[in-house]
């Protein structure tokens, strides 16, 4: 065990798995799973090992692709393999027809079942392939590299830097850190003079918060530095900033600021702020008034249709029913036609106009009954849509009027202060008490207008620099700058990497490189 906490692992903290040549970053849990490709691995055993342990991987019986760990002292190599076999001079003879190897797939898996290691399998996959011996030295070891990563299962538990970090992002996806090279890292930490003393301000418009913690760990621990982190969003890119461990007083050197909340409460004061957070707030509720005024206005008004269609509806109806009436005389008008056809039935005639008597002043009666039906059924509909028009005006008109009341005598209360005053507050007492002693902006936007509105809060000769992936945005900000008296000593400059392979009789630069680390533009600024 080691007698530094820093170093032990516990639960909570960032570790980086390093298997052969493939790193990832992993957060401890209680009982965590870690996956690796397709293996599930139980990380449960690494709590409480120091940093640097390597465990074997095991798989679980009856689990397909699952592992727990065991700690191991030493770790197999392949490479006393090679030392007792000769190789071919070319590989002009070796045809790749899928039959060099006399292993069967469920042999190789029987190999593995049965308990054996990783560099006993792979012995027994070179005696069975039969062009092995013919194969170059070159091509003999990319072969045992090639079973080493599958045979050999080791992880080794390292602690996260700098360096691992980046080299971890940058190779999974070098556009989530601004294409950020390691170089021009280096070197953005050189012309802004980060030291363990003195207030430092980071712009960062993306880079998941790489630039802000190589600084931080530069100003180092237990020191009187401190850092503010501008970002243009509502919450920081802090994830390689938690990865690398800070402890609880060094991290709360760490000001994490929206920089529009920055300069407003710099330029106006924490009294303006929040007078105008209060009027907002209040205006939002006089809006929230307004509307549910207006959503019960509406609903007044469809709770009331239903009932007019209904009465509508009713008066349809009775309107069906006289004429079915003038259908009725239409059929007695055709019997009628018929008995006068037949005069020799003078009785039955006689009895029919007595009915169509009678039906005629029926008939009329209905009519007027029906006439004078409709006219009160009208006249109550429309006393009844007026009464409704006349109480919601009413109820609208004296609402409007208790609004105007309210709104007349409301006064603009004080609203609960929101979470990013207190930091926001704190980094402007600090740049009140002293000026920054360096200035570094790394934007994937336009710099020109961060940069003249943060140069104020640097000291007197002090230095600045601003990185941009592109050229064109900091030449326009060089010739700006230029024209300014107090910038002197600027430089516009990319840097220009290329790693090597070397190895006995095949050294050469690396097939896949990046093209471009991006841009810097350094300077100072005097009084």
């Amino acid at each position: 065990m080691c007698g530094n906490e820093d170093d032990i692992i516990t639960v909570g903290k960032y570790v980086i798995i390093k298997k052969l040549n493939f790193k990832k970053i992993y957060k401890v849990t209680m009982n965590g799973t870690l996956m690796l490709g397709k293996d599930a691995v139980q990380m449960q055993e690494i709590i409480g090992k120091p940093f640097w342990t390597t465990f074997e991987m095991v798989q679980v019986r009856g689990e397909k692709r699952t592992y727990s760990l065991k700690e191991v002292v030493e770790t197999e190599s392949l490479n006393d393999l090679l030392s007792e076999l000769p190789s071919g001079s070319d590989n002009r003879s070796i045809i790749d027809d899928g039959t060099s190897q006399k292993l069967s797939k469920e042999q190789i898996l029987q190999l593995q079942e049965s308990g054996k290691s990783g560099k006993e399998i792979v012995g027994s996959l070179i005696e069975n392939n039969k062009s092995f011996l013919e194969r170059t030295e070159y091509s003999q070891e990319k072969y045992l590299k090639k079973k080493e990563q599958k045979y050999l299962r080791y992880i080794t538990i390292w602690k996260p830097s700098i360096n691992l970090l980046h080299d971890i992002y940058f190779k999974l996806d070098h556009n989530k850190i601004g294409n950020l090279r390691m170089d021009s890292l280096a070197q953005l930490l050189s012309y802004s003079d980060v030291q363990s003393d003195g207030l430092y301000i980071l712009y960062d418009s993306g880079s998941h918060g790489l630039p802000a913690a190589a600084m931080l760990n530069r100003i180092g621990s237990n020191t009187k530095g401190h850092l503010i982190n501008l970002h243009p969003g509502n919450e920081p890119q802090v994830a390689l900033i938690n990865a690398m461990n800070f402890p609880k007083e060094q991290s709360d050197r760490l000001l994490n600021v929206n920089i529009y909340g920055f300069l407003r409460l710099y330029y106006q004061g924490a009294s303006a702020v929040l007078d105008k957070i209060s009027k907002k707030a209040y205006d939002d509720d006089i809006n929230k008034v307004k509307k549910v005024k207006n959503k019960n206005d509406e609903n007044h008004v469809n709770k009331q249709l239903p009932q007019v269609e209904e009465e509508i509806g009713m008066k349809e109806e009775t309107l069906d029913n006289n004429e079915l009436n003038d259908e009725i005389k239409h059929s007695i008008g055709m019997k009628e036609k018929n008995l006068d056809d037949n005069e020799s039935n003078d009785e039955i005639k006689h009895s029919i106009d007595e009915k169509e008597k009678n039906l005629g002043n029926n008939e009329s009666n209905d009519k007027t009954k029906h006439s004078t039906d409709m006219k009160e059924a009208n006249s109550d509909i429309v006393n009844e849509l007026n009464k409704d028009v006349k109480h919601s005006t009413n109820g609208s008109l004296k609402r409007k009027r208790n609004e105007s009341d309210k709104c007349k005598s409301a006064k603009l209360t004080p609203v609960k202060k929101p979470k990013w005053l207190p930091k926001t507050q704190e980094a402007v007492d600090l740049v009140n008490g002293s000026k920054a002693r360096g200035l570094a902006i790394i934007a994937r936007e336009h710099p020109l207008n961060i940069v003249i509105a943060l140069l104020p809060f640097l000291g007197p000769s002090r230095p600045f620099v601003i990185y941009h992936v592109h050229r064109e945005p900091l030449l326009e900000t060089y010739m700006t700058l230029k024209q300014k008296q107090n910038v002197i000593n600027l430089k516009l400059f990319s840097n220009f990497l290329r790693s090597y392979q070397v190895l006995p009789d095949r050294t050469h630069p690396d097939i896949l490189t990046s093209d471009t680390g991006g841009y810097l533009l350094s300077g100072y600024l005097v009084q």
